[in-house]
């Protein structure tokens, strides 16, 4: 690669967490699209030779079996059939796994590159031993010129196939191992204000850190993945606030990873500059569930801005599902604040939410903390925008 693009000039990345779709990697009508992998694994080849670091987070394990699975043969407790039945996507992933990983290991040993197998699930995160051995691993994997490739996994994990997408695991894994810049491969190339489709859909090729993206809209995604815009950039919010910039760019494109690193070309995402997070706060913040969340006012977000913890005081709102110990979004006006470690589930929040501090082992009839979440488990964020919810 003869010269970085503008923006990572003074930054010159030498680790990469490279998300890659379904839609990218394999065929409509399933199976692996080998010309397409194979043009991102001569451009991470290159990468990795030129003495940068890669990291892949790869969806495409469905898809890759769903060929080979009889749908016919899988039936479900209501005895209905159809692709969209956990079972038969866990079996399809269980098949299709193994297939392409043999595809990235017989490509990447022709440039003669190992590579290793990660699966992970949502609650490898929650877990602060089970975060540190996985940093650990991928860790000693890189010291020793190996190239990662992790996924979920989908053939023994029921909510990430219903609920979970890679582009928010690929978000975790790079704040988990601090990456220097996240590249995500879409159909398009970059962000548009609509879909692309249209005629007077506009581009948006450099995107500021505090761009509320507030005249973007999300919808559509492919008909082979699970996530789609919105997704992207959930994820991309997710690690530009932990000062790691993103690049949003086509797969379809010649060269689909170097053209995006040495040209103008894909949407580029501005990071925060608030500097390095802590260990604990990175593992705080890659935990937490968008689907779980505490509003508060705007009082209790200045207080938990300035270095409080939260207090019940000072909440308006609570999303059900939330359990002690979850981490949870904390949202002030539609934006989000931070996250945070929840002391109370969702049933107590909702009895002293807007009370004293002293009100609740009245109120509840027990007590585990005179707050809601404890400034030492609580991560604020820089992040401005827009909560996408």
């Amino acid at each position: 690669m003869e010269s970085l693009r503008q923006e990572l000039e003074f930054r010159n990345p030498k680790r990469l967490v490279v998300k890659i779709g379904s839609a990218a990697i394999t065929r409509n009508e399933g199976g692996v699209d080998e010309e397409r992998l194979k043009a991102i694994i001569e451009d991470l080849s290159y990468l990795r030779k030129q003495g940068i670091e890669v990291i892949i987070v790869s969806s495409g394990a469905i898809h890759a079996g769903k060929p080979l699975l009889k749908e016919t043969d899988c039936i479900s407790f209501k005895g209905k059939l159809g692709k969209n039945n956990v079972s038969f996507l866990q079996a399809c992933s269980s098949i299709g796994q193994p297939i392409l990983m043999e595809w990235y290991r017989r490509l990447f040993s022709e440039a003669a590159i190992l590579c290793s197998q990660v699966l992970l699930i949502h609650d490898d995160f929650q877990h602060r031993k089970r975060f540190l051995n996985i940093r650990n691993t991928l860790f000693t994997l890189l010291k020793n010129d190996i190239i990662p490739i992790l996924n979920e996994n989908d053939s023994v994990s029921f909510e990430e196939i219903t609920l979970g997408d890679n582009d928010q695991l690929a978000a975790k894994v790079a704040t988990l191992i601090e990456a220097d810049l996240m590249v995500i491969l879409s159909k398009p190339d970059g962000l548009y204000d609509r879909d692309p489709s249209e005629p007077e859909a506009e581009f948006q090729r450099s995107i500021l850190f505090d761009d509320p993206l507030s005249h973007v809209s999300t919808k559509g995604k492919t008909s082979v993945g699970r996530g789609g815009m919105e997704t992207k950039l959930k994820a991309i919010q997710h690690v530009t606030r932990y000062g790691i910039p993103v690049l949003l760019g086509s797969y379809l494109e010649r060269k689909p990873i170097l053209r995006l690193l040495s040209e103008q070309n894909g949407s580029f995402f501005h990071p925060s500059h608030e500097g390095k997070t802590p260990a604990r706060k990175l593992w705080i913040s890659s935990i937490s569930k968008g689907n779980m969340w505490i509003d508060i006012d705007s009082g209790a977000s200045a207080a938990v801005k300035g270095g409080s913890s939260l207090l019940p005081s000072g909440i308006r709102g609570i999303s059900s599902g939330i359990e002690r110990g979850d981490c949870v979004q904390i949202k002030s006006m539609g934006s989000v604040v931070g996250v945070g470690l929840s002391e109370y589930s969702s049933s107590d929040l909702e009895a002293i939410k807007g009370l004293h501090s002293s009100k609740i082992q009245e109120t509840l009839g027990f007590f585990h903390s005179d707050v809601v979440i404890h400034r030492d488990n609580l991560v604020i964020q820089a992040d401005h925008r827009k909560a996408l919810v």
